[in-house]
């Protein structure tokens, strides 16, 4: 690893090679650029969402955020970069925690932000939940996936009366089932 120190004065541009990584902190990167096909390793435990689509917008690196196991204050979008690695190719650390800030959600989403962490995903902002009705009850049902409880849900597709009374006793709010097309 090349670890910088104090070089937020000297460059503008990190040019990190093939093979190699460049391990700073988000405030050593942040207002420059990243170019090469090496990897930028943020040495942060800590970000935000705002930060690391930052860092993915000003590079062409892969980014590894193995240090950062907490994603504080972050969109849907942004996360779904990450685990879709949109722009990069994003390395997490395995446990990571992130806060969704988000008012509107789909299970599908939700559940693939879920499924790339052991972590928690704390998504008590979400008001509007929806999805089809397997999705929403992989939703409402994880163990790493926070909800309010009082959010309003809106189910499609089909499914059973169980999962249906499942999702339902998830939220104090509305459920509607409208577009269910199929209730086993």
């Amino acid at each position: 690893d090349i670890s910088a120190v104090n070089i937020n004065n000297i460059i503008d541009k990190f040019d990190v090679a093939n093979g190699y990584t460049l391990t700073l902190s988000y405030s050593q990167f942040n207002g420059h650029k990243g170019v090469g096909t090496g990897t930028l390793k943020l040495s942060d435990t800590s970000l935000t969402g705002d930060q690391i689509k930052s860092v993915n917008d000003a590079s062409t690196n892969a980014i590894d955020l193995t240090n950062v196991t907490t994603i504080s204050s972050s969109t849907m979008a942004q996360m779904l970069e990450v685990v879709q690695n949109t722009g990069s190719t994003f390395t997490t650390n395995a446990n990571y925690a992130v806060t969704i800030s988000d008012g509107t959600a789909t299970a599908a989403n939700l559940n693939a932000i879920d499924a790339d962490t052991l972590g928690t995903v704390t998504a008590t902002s979400v008001t509007s939940l929806s999805g089809t009705v397997s999705e929403v009850k992989t939703a409402v049902t994880s163990s790493g996936l926070s909800l309010s409880g009082s959010e309003t849900i809106t189910v499609t597709g089909s499914g059973s009366a169980a999962d249906l009374n499942t999702i339902n006793g998830s939220t104090s709010e509305l459920v509607t089932a409208t577009s269910v097309t199929t209730i086993t």
